[in-house]
């Protein structure tokens, strides 16, 4: 395995390249940060990719089965967020990415070809006064 550290002051990367076995060629994308003594902030990882996915992604929203999910262009950021516990993916005729997670967050695709996951949170109020 292969691996790249990318670092700032309150955040790192570690991207690892997987070289063997049944994952040979899955990149794998740590990221930590410091968030100590934030408030009010969303903390939302972007991967763009050439998936002509058309804003569809399927996410595992309730941990079992994997549902698809088309982004609307009538309803607001926080109505086109959607459940995701542990994978979700965007694709097309040729192409798949599959993002897996540790904890349970939001997911959207909000653009063709990318797909956005919602690190952390905290906010002081509800989301309607976005």
């Amino acid at each position: 395995m292969d691996e790249v550290q990318v670092g700032a002051e309150r955040i790192m990367h570690k991207l690892s390249v997987i070289k063997s076995g049944i994952s040979s060629g899955a990149l794998l994308l740590d990221t930590f940060v410091d968030v100590r003594g934030e408030t009010k902030y969303e903390m939302v990882m972007q991967l763009h990719t050439d998936v002509q996915n058309h804003r569809t992604l399927f996410t595992d929203m309730n941990g079992l089965t994997i549902t698809k999910k088309v982004y609307y262009e009538k309803l607001t950021i926080q109505g086109n967020v959607y459940p995701i516990v542990s994978s979700a993916f965007i694709q097309d005729n040729q192409k798949r990415l599959t993002v897996l997670t540790q904890q349970s967050s939001g997911v959207t695709s909000q653009r063709d070809g990318e797909i956005e996951v919602w690190l952390d949170r905290t906010l002081a109020q509800d989301d309607y006064f976005f």
